[in-house]
């Protein structure tokens, strides 16, 4: 261990000033290793006090954006290339890093507007942020870690008479200029009369003109301080913090880099070390705490989803009979047949494309269009518009019942991240079932109504033309999974819209009235207009989508499955890591595993557990409150509520319509009023149901605490009235779906029924349950 400022870290802890703290890299031979960021920084530094454009923000299709620093040498871009790839820090052990995050890149090109002569340089500038991928582009990664940070405090001056002017108090505003003088100092900008004439106690400008010159004034005066030690000085300011908070928390110079390594430091280390911690300690002259574990590559997790697909070849290989088998998957998984839950979900998602396949392959002109066949909107639908081109809960009239029944088993329930140990229902099934199967379903819907709606009017989103813009996000997403939609469906669907027929008005509400003999004035409402032709726009969807699942389909589902369970076990091991190698609660994982416990394994987290090879440190509780037929209950309840009228402010009162409108929501949040009841083991209380309820209450009544006993008890009320009532069928349409052979809902068993496990080896169980 070493003796007390001993190190040079200790030594440099206590340095006078940033200029004390230069000299003693330079004793000790220690600025070298800085070199090459240094020199970068430095130089992007003086180009930007000289005017120019540092940085372009480039934003692609789904408004992700890629960063480019300008001008950069050679030598520059290979250091950068080698230093600040997100790769070469995570194998440091700098996890800490997001893959995307959002920036406010226009910080560094604030002085090319100024320059410019702009009266709002820092609008300007304020314009170039948005979301960047750091694992795409090392630049961004040094964007983040140094010029976005160096740039914040570089330009507070400039926002202490801009935007921040008048929004402090005069303390507020005192400190602030002390911090500015504090970093300038150390920066070697000491004593510059234009900085002090950008104070306001100083000076009072007489117009905006005056005020932009003083800027510029100082901004010149900047350029002409900065030398080629400035990038140095940077790092030493931007260091000094990092070195304090690290002997603060040491003893006897160490400490674990969790305890030292807060958030506000993380671009530090990332900046000046690349992300790696042992590298600081090197540079501090200290050891590593012995506890201390840096994990440089995580473990590739094996997924355990296999069941009884694998049934055959595991007791082929084994020469016990197949039935075996699938009794041990049965038991495996607590699923009659054996089969796992992710198998389970991709049948019934392959059930429903044959559906969705099939009906919109015989779609016809004059039939009601297909809105709905999907659901991609969570909301309950108190009567439908025979007049309005969406049709909600379509998809109950036109799937077979056994296929509504198993999406409704498979996706009936979910995992709340508040209470990740308790499973709950789900009032969308069909939605969540949509959200799983992702985007190729989601673009071939939007495709085949934009083709209908074009034809059948009375209006369309986009023309064909428009087509793959207005789809961009879902073609950037089936792109990246490498199963693209193939660029000639738009070639030909262009085509095919220009054999449609002309344009012909859908006329409502006709009329004629005779003015004189002989002579009358036929009136009409033109509510939009069709095309004929729409089985050209048909039949080119359907079969490019045929060929599209033909050549796609399994490995799609298989990559969204793969994708999701693949993320959950990263983030638990980056978790896993955090904690030093113990495994993190529940609750710390529940955010990270939510999305694939409930796209996959019905809001059983302990199922996902498994899937990864992990124990599952609860064994999650289903209480089932929430009634089958959940649009009964939501009507019930807004059959429930009373009305009164009340002010949404002074002199107006809600008018019938909004207060209807209100009712109506107020009985649909009854859905999460009882999935809360079913999460808290209890009756929510008002607080924990939200702003939604307190916001919409005063239909009810005046006090919000008696508005809360009329809901709660209407909500109890016709809940045990739903449960007590047999569920409707909703009504079938046959006409243009072709009958499929029935598929029977998977249901669990009960423990009692549980086969249990014969005694095997374990190696080929794995197998089973492996990929």
């Amino acid at each position: 261990m070493s003796d007390k400022n001993d190190t040079f870290g200790q030594k440099a802890l206590s340095a006078n000033s940033i200029a004390d703290l230069l000299r003693l890299e330079h004793q000790q031979g220690k600025v070298n290793r800085f070199a090459l960021l240094d020199s970068l920084t430095s130089d992007t530094l003086i180009r930007a006090l000289r005017g120019d454009r540092i940085i372009t923000m480039t934003e692609n299709e789904v408004y992700e954006n890629s960063i480019a620093i300008i001008a950069l040498s050679n030598e520059q871009r290979d250091f950068l290339s080698e230093a600040f790839t997100l790769e070469n820090q995570h194998s440091k052990g700098a996890w800490f890093i997001p893959e995307k995050i959002s920036l406010l890149g226009g910080s560094a090109n604030f002085a090319f507007y100024l320059t410019k002569g702009s009266r709002f340089p820092h609008s300007l500038a304020s314009l170039e942020r948005g979301k960047v991928l750091l694992k795409s582009s090392p630049d961004a990664v040094f964007l983040w870690s140094v010029l976005m940070p160096m740039f914040e405090r570089l330009l507070l001056p400039f926002e202490l008479r801009s935007r921040l002017l008048g929004s402090q108090s005069d303390e507020e505003e005192a400190e602030a200029w002390r911090a500015v003088d504090t970093f300038f100092d150390g920066l070697g900008f000491s004593n510059l009369p234009e900085l002090d004439s950008l104070r306001r106690k100083y000076r009072t400008f007489p117009d905006a003109a005056a005020q932009i010159k003083a800027k510029q004034d100082f901004l010149r005066a900047l350029s002409r301080a900065a030398d080629s030690s400035i990038g140095t000085r940077y790092r030493l300011c931007a260091f000094a913090p990092f070195l304090a908070q690290y002997y603060k928390k040491a003893k006897g110079g160490r400490v674990k880099r969790k305890q030292a390594l807060t958030k506000p430091f993380q671009s530090t280390l990332s900046g000046f070390f690349q992300g790696d911690w042992l590298a600081l300690l090197d540079y501090l002259g200290e050891e590593p705490h012995p506890d201390e574990q840096i994990v440089t590559a995580l473990p590739k997790t094996p997924l355990k989803v296999g069941g009884i697909s694998r049934a055959a070849e595991i007791a082929a290989s084994q020469g016990i009979p197949q039935e075996e088998v699938q009794r041990i998957a049965a038991a495996l998984w607590q699923e009659s047949g054996g089969a796992s839950p992710v198998e389970s979900r991709i049948s019934a998602l392959k059930k429903f494309w044959q559906v969705f396949d099939n009906v919109h392959a015989r779609q016809k002109s004059g039939m009601k269009p297909l809105w709905g066949l999907v659901e991609d909107v969570g909301s309950i639908a108190f009567e439908r518009n025979s007049e309005s081109p969406y049709q909600p809960g379509l998809y109950r009239e036109l799937i077979p019942v056994t296929l509504l029944e198993e999406i409704e088993s498979l996706w009936g329930t979910i995992m709340l991240t508040k209470w990740p140990d308790r499973i709950v229902s789900e009032p969308f099934p069909h939605q969540l079932m949509a959200q799983t199967f992702g985007p190729a379903l989601a673009f071939w819907q939007s495709c085949a109504l934009t083709a209908w709606f074009i034809c059948e009017g009375p209006y369309s989103r986009t023309d064909m033309a428009g087509l793959a813009h207005h789809e961009r996000r879902e073609l950037h997403d089936l792109n990246e999974m490498a199963m693209p939609i193939d660029e000639k469906l738009f070639k030909d669907l262009i085509k095919g819209e220009s054999r449609l027929g002309p344009e012909e008005p859908i006329v409502k509400d006709s009329s004629r009235t005779v003015v004189a003999q002989g002579f009358s004035i036929e009136m009409s409402v033109s509510t939009g207009s069709r095309r004929k032709g729409f089985e050209i726009l048909r039949d080119i969807i359907t079969a490019h989508r045929r060929a599209w699942a033909t050549k796609y389909l399994d490995s799609y589902l298989r990559a969204r499955w793969e994708t999701e369970l693949d993320a959950a076990a990263k983030s638990f091991n980056l978790l896993t890591n955090e904690r030093g190698g113990k495994a993190p609660t529940l609750k710390q994982f529940s955010r990270a595993a939510q999305l694939a416990t409930n796209h996959w394994f019905s809001g059983d987290v302990t199922g996902l557990y498994r899937a990864i090879g992990e124990k599952a440190p609860v064994q999650a509780i289903r209480t089932k409150l929430m009634p089958d037929d959940k649009i009964d209950f939501v009507k019930m309840v807004f059959n429930e509520l009373p009305s009164v009228q009340f002010q949404v402010y002074e002199g107006r009162t809600l008018d019938d319509t909004s207060q209807e409108y209100y009712r109506k929501e107020l009985a649909e949040l009854a859905m999460k009023f009882v999935q809360l009841e079913e999460a808290l083991g209890r009756p929510p209380e008002m607080k924990e149901l939200g702003d939604k309820f307190t916001y919409r209450c005063r239909v009810l009544n005046a006090d919000e605490a008696t508005a809360w006993q009329i809901y709660s008890a209407a909500v109890q009320k016709a809940k045990i009235s739903a449960l007590n009532s047999p569920r409707k069928s909703a009504p079938r349409i046959q006409e243009n779906i072709e009958p499929l052979r029935p598929t029977q809902a998977i249901q669990k068993q009960t423990a009692t029924d549980e086969p249990k496990q014969p005694e095997v080896e374990r190696t080929w169980i794995d197998r089973i349950l492996g990929r």
